[in-house]
């Protein structure tokens, strides 16, 4: 959806009712985060954890068996992407070891979660810390040859070190087509603009 279309969907956010579905929610705070509207981002973020929590899979006999393996596979679906989008928010907030913080507690449940092993890693590069975001960097190197995510790191730990160039240079043959790939066509978009590459800039934005 492009920047107009966001927007839109957001006025409808902002004036319709408050759903009761912790998808839908997710949904709207995927939508304002994206927009960089925090403050909305985290009123559908809460109103789905609040939701979520609330939420008890209903116990019972055989035929409740299939209905209540369904509920825990769904719920266990949402809270991922719970514990996701909150350490995306401290991302893109800059918030990097808070961010880090929820994604070590959400890595309990989940210790093998790609995504999850993805937005850790770019957490810590951005917060210097070499060798974690190097660890996380070779582990999807290790799991799947030519990973765009693994280069993704690297160069976010460029960045927090000032060098652009370098970053640039690891990010410029990628091609983001992976659950995140909207935040690294961002990221990507950004190290060109800050180096004054502006062609190639928009082309990734």
């Amino acid at each position: 959806m492009d920047q107009t279309g966001l927007r839109a969907s957001a006025v409808e956010d902002t004036l319709g009712p408050v759903s009761a579905d912790p998808e839908v929610l997710l949904d709207k705070a995927r939508r304002h985060r994206w927009l960089g509207d925090y403050l909305r981002t985290v009123e559908f973020l809460d109103a789905a954890d609040a939701v979520l929590d609330a939420e008890t899979p209903a116990r019972g006999g055989a035929a409740n068996g299939g209905r209540r393996r369904s509920t825990l596979l769904r719920r266990s679906t949402l809270l991922r992407r719970l514990a996701l989008e909150r350490a995306w928010l401290r991302y893109d907030r800059a918030e990097w070891r808070e961010g880090l913080r929820v994604v070590r507690l959400a890595l309990l449940q989940e210790p093998g979660d790609q995504g999850l092993r993805l937005i850790y890693g770019l957490l810590a590069a951005h917060d210097g810390r070499r060798s974690d975001a190097f660890a996380e960097a070779d582990n999807l190197s290790r799991q799947e040859d030519h990973n765009p995510d693994a280069p993704w790191i690297r160069a976010a730990y460029r960045v927090s070190i000032g060098q652009l160039r370098e970053a640039y240079n690891l990010v410029l043959p990628l091609h983001p087509n992976r659950e995140h790939q909207a935040e690294c066509w961002r990221a990507m978009g950004e190290i060109a603009e800050a180096l004054g590459e502006y062609r190639q800039a928009d082309r990734w934005y």
